[in-house]
Parts: C-alpha cells; sequence; structure tokens
C-alpha cells in the first residue's frame, strides 16, 4: 500500500480538525453539503448591514439529507485525484472573527472577516472609497468587495502549510461581477497564488472577466509546478492565497473557494517538448586538470574553465560521477558556506542574436542550505555581458528537477552583433550536495505580431495575424484577450472595437510566449484636444498668452529667453556644408555615448547630455517667444531643427539600449525627455511628419510607463511622489506630440494617485508632512516638484477627455493650506525640508517661496469657494514679501505665474495678510517628519530634528558632504531679516555649529560611497504637541558617528 507523505498526513490532519461538515465525501463529485444550491437568490450589494454571524453561528447545521436538492454534476474531474480529495480544503466563508485591527477594521466596516484569514492587510495604496465585507446570501456567506475609483491596491490573505510540492492542485471558485474592471498583470491579479517559506515566490493568478458576469460563473486556477516557483524555499509546504484589488473599481463576490489535489500520472519526468540544440554537453568527456577542489583531478572537457570569485576554507570539492542511470554528472560537495565557484565553457560561436534560447539542464539538491546552484549566459564580443542570473536551487529536489533559464534579447544586453555565448555555471557559497547533468542550449521560439500598435474608430473590425519563427509552434493554441473588453474584444485576432480609449489585445502560447499590440481609439474631435494641449504647453513655455506685453517684468523675462538663445545659438557647432562629420553641438560639451558598464552612477558621466538638451530648448523658446528679438528667426529655425535632428540620430533616440543607462537616471528619464519633448513642441510648425513620429517613438521608449525606469544596473524602479510627477508630464507630453492618448491617459491616472495621502512610504501624510525617498521631510525639494508637475497636468489636462478628477484636485488644496502654507516666512519656504538642495549654489530659501508660489498662484483660482479666498490671502502675503526682497522676484517666474501673482496681488478684494489671530498665530507639529513650526506677531520659528524614523540629512549626487548635523535640532528664526538664510548662508555658516544642535564636533568623509544612505536618528522620544499658538517640543538626542560607536555616551534631552 503506497503510504501517504509525513507532510500530508500532517495537512490531512489539519483539515479533520478544522471545521468542515461531518459528511461523507463522494469519490469524486464535491461533497453535496458544500454544493451551491442552483436556486441561490442574487446577493444582496448593500454594505451597510453587518452580516448575520451570530444567527448564522447558533443555528444547528442541518443533517445531509436535509440540505437542498441538487442536479447531478455533468463536469469532467478525471484530472482530479480521488483518493487524495479527501485532503483538500474548502470554505465557505460561513465561520468569521471579529477584527480588533483599527487598520484592517478601515476595510471592513462590518467588523468582521473571514475566520481563517489573517488579520492583517496589505495597503500599498490607501483607498477609503475600497471596502470588503462578509454578505450573507441563501442562508450561506460571500465576500464581496467595492471599489469606487482605480487608486487602491488592498489585499488580504489566508496561509496554507505542509502542502506537498510535487503535487499539482486546482483552486476552484464561484465569482459573480458588476461593473468589474481591473487590468490584470504578470504580477497583479484579483487572485493571487504565492509560495515559499515566506509566502512571497508567484507562482500564478487570474482576474475575472471586466464587466458585469450573468450571474454566478464557475472560476478556476491551476496550480503547477509549485517546487520549481518555490526555489528552493519548500520544506514547509507554504502556500498563501490573496484576494488582491488593485486599481479596480465595480463589485466582486467570491464564495465556495476550494483547493483540490490534481491526479499524478506518475512515472519519470519527461524532458519538454524538444527543440532544435544549439550545443549540449553530457560530461562524458572530461580533462585532467591541475585547478583545485577537483576530486579526482579531472573535469568536464566542455567546461574546463573555472572561476574560484570566492575561495572555500573549508570542506569543498566537485567530481564527474555516473547517476544511478549510468549518465555523466557534476557532483559538489560543501561543507563550507564560503565558496564561490563558476564553471564556464569557452566561448562558443554561431548564434543569433536576434533568436532566443533556453539554456536546460537536469540538477538535484539534497540537503542545501545557503545561495546554492544557479546558471547563467554571458554574450558579447568579449562574451562578457550578463542575461541575467537565474533561479536557484537549494533544499532537497527529491531527485532530478529540470532547470530552465530563458536567454533573450541577446543583441540588447550584448550592445554588438557578435556570435558568441558563455555558459557559466555556479556553486555558490552553500552547503550540502548538488549535482546537474545534460547541460544544453536550445533554440527557442518567438511569437511576432504583424502590428504591435494601431490607431482605430469606435465600430472598426480589425485583424491580428501571429507567427512563430519554429514550424512545431502550433498557433491554433493561441489564446487572446483584450485588457478592456468595453474598449475591444478579441476572438482569434478579429478585433472589434466598441468605445474610445486604450486597449492592449494580447496573443499567447504560455507565460513565457506572447505578443501585444496596443489599439488606441481616438474620436476624431480629440485631434483637437492634442492641438490644445500643444499651444497650452507653447504658451506655458514663452508667455504668448500674454495680455499685457508691455509689462516690465514680461519684458524683464523675454529679454533673459533671448539671452540664453543667443548664448547657445552663437556658441553651436552649425552643420557644415558638405559631409556631416560633427561629434557634437557645442564644443565645451561631450556627447559621445559612452557606456562604462553596469553601476556607473556618477552624475557627470551624462551631465552634458542634459546640459545640451536644455540650451537646444533655451533656443526653441527664443526662437517661439513673441516678446523675443529672435521670435520666428530663419536662421534661428532652421539651426535649431538641425540641433534636434543631430541630437536624436546620434544621443538620444527610441533605438537606445535601455539596459544601457549610466551617469544620473534623472538626465535619461527626466530632464532630458521633458527639453526634447517641449522643444519639439515649440518647433511643431517646422518639423516635418516624419521626425515628429520619430521623437513620439524616442519618447515612449524612455516613457512607456510612467512608474517604471531602468537604472544604472538594469533592473526597474518605481518611481514614486514628485519623480512620478515628473514622468507623467513626459507622458503627457509625448501625447500632445503623437495626436496619441495613451501618454495623457497615464499621466492623468497616475497623477490622480499622487493626491491620496498615504499611512507610509513617499507622499503626503494627513498631517502636512511630505515624505521622499522613504524617510526624509522633503516639502522644499522633491515637495515643490511634486506641486509643480500636479498643477501642470492640471493645467494640460483641463477640459480635455482626461480631466483631473475634481477629488483629486480638491486634496491638493488642503495640502497647499496644511503643508506648504506652515512652512513660509516672509516669503521664503523653510530650509527645514529642503534636503541636500541647500548645498547648490542656486538654492535659497526666497527662491524656493517663489517657486512654490508660482505653482500656488495657478492652482488658486480654482480652488474650492471656502479656500479659496485663504489659500489666496496666503499668497498675497508671502509675493508681497517676496517681492520687497528681490527686484527679479516677477521676472524671475514663468511668465503664466508672474500674471497670476500680480493679479493676485493687484486685487484690492483679496487681504494682504491673516486677520484671523488663529490662523496668524499658530504652531505645528508635523510628526511624521519629524519638523515643527511657528508663527507669531512677531516671529516665526522652525525646527529641523529626526529620529528613527526619519533620515537626519541626505547626501547624493556628490551634494550635501557636510550635511551631519542638518536633523540634530538646527533652529530656524523669522524675524524680518529676509537675507538671514538667502544671502549665502548655507556656504558660509560653519555646519558644526547650526544653531540648536548638540555636538562633539566629529566628523567623517561623505562622498559617493555613502550617497543616500539612511542616516536615521538613533531614539524615538522626540517629537511634540500644540494647543492654538503654545506647543512644546522635545528631542532625545544620541550622539552618532560613522557606525554609531564614536562617543555613544554623548546624549542631550533638549525641550
Amino acid at each position: 500500500m503506497q503510504r501517504t507523505p509525513p507532510c500530508r498526513q500532517k495537512w490531512a490532519a489539519s483539515l479533520r480538525s478544522a471545521r468542515l461538515p461531518a459528511v461523507s465525501l463522494p469519490a469524486v463529485n464535491r461533497p453535496q453539503a458544500h454544493r451551491l444550491p442552483a436556486n441561490r437568490k442574487p446577493m444582496h450589494p448593500a454594505v451597510s448591514e453587518p452580516p448575520q454571524e451570530e444567527e448564522s453561528q447558533q443555528e444547528p447545521e442541518a443533517p445531509a439529507e436535509q440540505q437542498p436538492e441538487q442536479p447531478a454534476a455533468q463536469e469532467d474531474l478525471s484530472w482530479v485525484d480521488s483518493d487524495a480529495l479527501a485532503m483538500g480544503w474548502y470554505d465557505g466563508f460561513e465561520q468569521t472573527k471579529t477584527i480588533t485591527n483599527a487598520q484592517v477594521k478601515q476595510y471592513w466596516p462590518a467588523g468582521v472577516m473571514p475566520e481563517a484569514w489573517v488579520e492583517s492587510i496589505w495597503p500599498a495604496t490607501v483607498s477609503p472609497n475600497m471596502l470588503f465585507e462578509v454578505v450573507p446570501e441563501g442562508g450561506s456567506n460571500t465576500v464581496y468587495v467595492k471599489s469606487e475609483n482605480a487608486t487602491g491596491r488592498t489585499d488580504f490573505f489566508r496561509w496554507f502549510e505542509n502542502l506537498d510540492y510535487e503535487q499539482d492542485y486546482v483552486l476552484k471558485m464561484r465569482v459573480k461581477t458588476s461593473n468589474f474592471q481591473m487590468v490584470p498583470t504578470g504580477t497583479d491579479n484579483l487572485i493571487k497564488v504565492q509560495v515559499g517559506d515566506k509566502g512571497n515566490k508567484l507562482l500564478t493568478g487570474a482576474t475575472p472577466a471586466n464587466g458585469t458576469s450573468d450571474g454566478w460563473v464557475d472560476f478556476e486556477i491551476k496550480l503547477e509546478g509549485l517546487k520549481a516557483a518555490a526555489a528552493g524555499e519548500d520544506k514547509e509546504g507554504m502556500l498563501k492565497v490573496e484576494l488582491y484589488a488593485c486599481s479596480m473599481t465595480g463589485e466582486v463576490w467570491i464564495d465556495n473557494l476550494q483547493l483540490v489535489p490534481v491526479k499524478s500520472e506518475g512515472g519519470e519526468p519527461e524532458d519538454p517538448t524538444e527543440l532544435p540544440v544549439i550545443w549540449q554537453t553530457d560530461f562524458s568527456k572530461t580533462q585532467a586538470t591541475t585547478v583545485r577542489y577537483w576530486k579526482d583531478g579531472v573535469l568536464p572537457s566542455d567546461l574546463p574553465e573555472a572561476w574560484d570569485a570566492s575561495p572555500a576554507t573549508g570542506t569543498f570539492w566537485l567530481e564527474v560521477t555516473p547517476d544511478e542511470t549510468g549518465e555523466s554528472a557534476i557532483h559538489c560537495h560543501s561543507e563550507d558556506a564560503s565558496a564561490r565557484y563558476a564553471l564556464m565553457n569557452t566561448k562558443l560561436y554561431g548564434f543569433d542574436y536576434q533568436k532566443n534560447y533556453v539554456l536546460r539542464a537536469w540538477v538535484k539538491a539534497e540537503n542545501v542550505s545557503g545561495t546554492g546552484l544557479y546558471m547563467r549566459g554571458q554574450v558579447g564580443a568579449g562574451a562578457n555581458k550578463n542575461l541575467g542570473d537565474g533561479y536557484k536551487v537549494k533544499g532537497t529536489t527529491g531527485g532530478w528537477v529540470l532547470y530552465e533559464w530563458p536567454l533573450r534579447d541577446l543583441a540588447e544586453v550584448a550592445g554588438d552583433n557578435a556570435d558568441r555565448v558563455k555558459v557559466e555555471v555556479y556553486f555558490e557559497k552553500f552547503t550540502g550536495d548538488l549535482w546537474v547533468k545534460d547541460l544544453k542550449i536550445v533554440e527557442d521560439y518567438k511569437l511576432t505580431l504583424d502590428q504591435t500598435e494601431l490607431t482605430g474608430q469606435v465600430g472598426n473590425v480589425l485583424t491580428l495575424n501571429v507567427k512563430a519563427d519554429s514550424d512545431q509552434v502550433d498557433l491554433s493554441k493561441l489564446a487572446w484577450t483584450s485588457s478592456d473588453p468595453t474598449i475591444a474584444t478579441v476572438e482569434n485576432g478579429v478585433v472589434t472595437i466598441h468605445s474610445v480609449g486604450v486597449v492592449t489585445i494580447t496573443a499567447a502560447m504560455d507565460e513565457d510566449h506572447s505578443v501585444t499590440c496596443t489599439i488606441t481609439v481616438d474620436d476624431p474631435a480629440m485631434m483637437e484636444m492634442y492641438e490644445t494641449m500643444r499651444n497650452r504647453w507653447s504658451d506655458r513655455m514663452t508667455g504668448n498668452d500674454c495680455a499685457d506685453k508691455s509689462d516690465a517684468d514680461y519684458k524683464a523675462a523675454m529679454a533673459v529667453y533671448m539671452e540664453k538663445a543667443s548664448a547657445a545659438w552663437e556658441s553651436m557647432v552649425k552643420k557644415p556644408d558638405g559631409e556631416d562629420d560633427r561629434t557634437t553641438l557645442w564644443e565645451d560639451l561631450d556627447l559621445t555615448i559612452k557606456y562604462p558598464g553596469k553601476g556607473q552612477s556618477n552624475a557627470a558621466l551624462t551631465a552634458d547630455l542634459n546640459t545640451a538638451s536644455t540650451r537646444i530648448l533655451d533656443m526653441a523658446r527664443g526662437w517661439a517667444a513673441e516678446g523675443s528679438e529672435l521670435h520666428h528667426n530663419e536662421a534661428l529655425g532652421r539651426d535649431i531643427v538641425d540641433a534636434l535632428t543631430w541630437y536624436h540620430d546620434h544621443v538620444y533616440n527610441e533605438n537606445y539600449n535601455l539596459q544601457q543607462i549610466y551617469g544620473n537616471w534623472w538626465h535619461w528619464w527626466i530632464g532630458i525627455p521633458q527639453d526634447i519633448g517641449s522643444a519639439v513642441i515649440l518647433m511643431y510648425s517646422e518639423l516635418d511628419k516624419e521626425f515628429i513620429d520619430a521623437e513620439y517613438a524616442t519618447l515612449r521608449h524612455f516613457n512607456e510607463d510612467p512608474t517604471k525606469i531602468v537604472n544604472v544596473w538594469g533592473s526597474y524602479n518605481e518611481q514614486t511622489g514628485a519623480n512620478l510627477a515628473d514622468t507623467s508630464l513626459v507622458a503627457a507630453l509625448r501625447s500632445a506630440i503623437g495626436n496619441n492618448q495613451e501618454g495623457i491617459g497615464l499621466a492623468t491616472k497616475h497623477t490622480a494617485t499622487l493626491t491620496v495621502n498615504v499611512t507610509s512610504g513617499d507622499g503626503f501624510y494627513d498631517d502636512g508632512s511630505f515624505i521622499q525617498h522613504s524617510n526624509l521631510g522633503y516639502t522644499a525639494g522633491y515637495g515643490s516638484t511634486l506641486l509643480k508637475g500636479i498643477e501642470k497636468i492640471v493645467y494640460l489636462s483641463s477640459d480635455t477627455a482626461w480631466d483631473m478628477p475634481e477629488e483629486s484636485i480638491a486634496k491638493v488644496y488642503n495640502w497647499i493650506w496644511n503643508g506648504y502654507r506652515p512652512m513660509f516666512a516672509d516669503g521664503a519656504m523653510m530650509d527645514l525640508t529642503a534636503g541636500r538642495s541647500v548645498a547648490r549654489p542656486s538654492h535659497t530659501d526666497m527662491s524656493t517661496g517663489r517657486s512654490i508660489l508660482e505653482a500656488v498662484v495657478l492652482l488658486a483660482g480654482s480652488a474650492p469657494e471656502e479656500m479659496k479666498l485663504p489659500i489666496q490671502t496666503f499668497a498675497k502675503e508671502n509675493l508681497i514679501a517676496g517681492a520687497d526682497y528681490s527686484d527679479t522676484f516677477y521676472s524671475d517666474m514663468a511668465p503664466a505665474s508672474m500674471v497670476a501673482a500680480k493679479n493676485i496681488v493687484n486685487d484690492e478684494s483679496i487681504p494682504a495678510q491673516v486677520t484671523d489671530a488663529d490662523e496668524a498665530c499658530y504652531a505645528k507639529v508635523l510628526g511624521v517628519m519629524d519638523k515643527f513650526v511657528a508663527h507669531s506677531e512677531n516671529f516665526s520659528l522652525g525646527i529641523s530634528y529626526s529620529s528613527a524614523r526619519t533620515g537626519r540629512f541626505e547626501v547624493g549626487n556628490n551634494e550635501n558632504l557636510l550635511g551631519w548635523h542638518q536633523g540634530d535640532g538646527v533652529t530656524f528664526l523669522y524675524n524680518g531679516d529676509q537675507g538671514q538664510y538667502s544671502d549665502g548662508y548655507w556656504a558660509t555658516v560653519d555646519p558644526q555649529r547650526l544653531p540648536g544642535i548638540t555636538t562633539d564636533h566629529n566628523t567623517w568623509t561623505l562622498d559617493t560611497q555613502q550617497a543616500w544612505g539612511k542616516y536615521t536618528g538613533n531614539a524615538n522620544y522626540n517629537g511634540g504637541s500644540t494647543v492654538g499658538p503654545y506647543a512644546s517640543v522635545a528631542m532625545n538626542f544620541k550622539n552618532y558617528g560613522k557606525d554609531d560607536s564614536e562617543n555613544p555616551d554623548l546624549t542631550a534631552r533638549k525641550a
């Protein structure tokens, strides 16, 4: 008799002791007592009534024969393991528990949730308009989810343990939807299943179809390959099922959740479908070696090279040995977790870099802890460009398992057309035993779609065709899906368009082989909207919509535009009459792309590239501005077009390898594209369609998803806060350039998410604090950029099909009042939250104040009525103060802001200062970012402190190298002397004698090696309380050094 594995015994026992009703289990069919009644009534959608859990818990369970009559099951369950069915799991949500966690209760307003589910929730993006509820229907419970906007990302989950990872399962449930909208991705689905010891290895996921379902429908997710997905974390047999409401809207109901084992076919695992083998080795050929670690003095002839990256200090050896069938295998035994050893072949030739490949081998592990075994491929002329490390094999595999790792994008990663590939097998920092055999590279197939981007109109029917570069691919098995069936549906490649919007059509053979086509559905009237966006941005950049062009400040601004344009034009290397052999556009700038390799983040490497794009924009602004003496100068116009063309061809274009980002990422993803996008809009009438299309393709290449950028290591970083506002502006500009709604749609969508107050991470908090870079108060730095960025998106999208939601914009006015206003004094924005920008020569608290007021005055006119006058009064008071300090206060503004600012100052209905004593004299603790401000009739005071929650200072991009004490209680006093902190303060003040700090004058070197460190305080008892204008503030200061060990006895309790 076959013995049930211990982990399965434990699992079964735990389920027998759970709450499953005492009913007999049919051999194949689901238990009748658990079937959804065929006459189940529609669910009550109301969420205000709590479920009747007390009544349902007290009612005795009916005997099996009294259950509602069920129709006979007709479904094919031949693939279900009937012997293991009793070990399956079922949840009808009948048992509930009272929620005690306050955060969880926000999302479960009735105060109860399913009993077996974890009382924890992950609000990646907080959404007050999302809720969950256990709702009774037909005598049983269902889980109901409702979301009114797509800004939230929230989940709840339950664990399973001691699963047999060699077993496959199916997760079954019943679902019902109403106006449901959610776009699934590779990682985001309504139902997510994860494995591994921490439940953080994604196995699979699925999302019901968008729209409204026809009542209740069956929904299944097959769970296969648990062991491979766990990547060695398989000892505990953990599995996590998540209900993940990610950026969804509408309603969804879920019931009858089941986990059922799948019948195994038995026998040895078979090799996958054979594809052409390009190279392979079975390790049967060996050669003598003097390389250490090889037990018998021989190594495989096909892997003759080795890299002893980290020498072993204990027992570590390898050998070529026969396996149980007589095949040769490499066996590595280690009792020393310090060794890192790689085997590799000599360079292989003849690879087509336009094709994809798969690295395959059979591997086995026994009692492996540590990193384990992994493989990778290298390409390029030197075979030294990494295609990515494969997954790690560790733990105990229980026999031979297939290892597969895709080798893709060879040409893009290599950056050349060499045909070389090197295979590397790593045995890295582990203890235990590892084996590998039958190593090969097989040619993978590629799918191609005849169209990857299309435009259409409502009612159009389009046909997409897929081809494979291998005759072995059965394209009849393609699965076609639409990201939004309300916009377009697809069947066998035939797409029918239903409404305006952007939709992605996907054709997939499996998760590794798919192709997509993005279809933009426009209304002809939208062409006018794109033109409106271009005109608006041109006016914003030039001031051409200024009504009074005789205004002295307007003329001064135009003079600056002309001066910058003239300087750039005069020094530009002009196009020669003959062959264009220029290597730069300006002799003082090196515009040669010199990729230095991964990880090179020195901003100086790309500074010239961004300086050149800024000069091009300066020339375009001088040409386009009506108040400039260079307005529409023909010679200048020709040279600008030439500069744009040269820059596109030699520096920044749609063919650039995004895996070769270097220097300052900001230049690539924000600085350069904003400059080029703006210049193209200003020169739009002078550019031909072919070049406009090329620039649109370039901007989309670097901005396909505004939430993601590729860093200098070749991996993706998620953009948040001010950075996301900046990348969203690039998306909006590319829409205006390309007459395509995708970018502006993404811009308004992501900008709306920025207006939601957060409870962790980057963003604005309810107390007015603004955090960027995870723990730094940055209202005067990135907060300024964020406010200006949001204003620009609001301006561009206003009165178009992509208008920002009013509720999102309304939140920005609360920020102005509760976050920005308290930090102002005498026209200046206090440097409490300026971060590393205080080290820049151009920075002053007055210039920061002016910059923020530029956005405030543009937004003020559209403020809600109850906030309009207070915000305008706050702006007017500080505008007057700023103009008193600087003669160029208005002319240094963008023309649009200058006009709006002067209109507020000249409007006699707006008070020149706050008259309400409670609003004029107050104290405020911004606890999340550890800052304090107080305002009285005669002075304003600011204190910059920190704690174990927040950073003391920031150093990065070789800036703020003397910032040691900027968060140690530094005190700022504003008493009418506006030059106190504006006239070279940070360049001349002793950084070890800042007012309010306690120090022993200990310092350490801050340079690129210490850049972007967290540098948090080391005490928690820091903060304060307020009552009107009165406050108490305290800081428990503990000394710190480079390693928190220098003079640890220096402490100060300051209040």
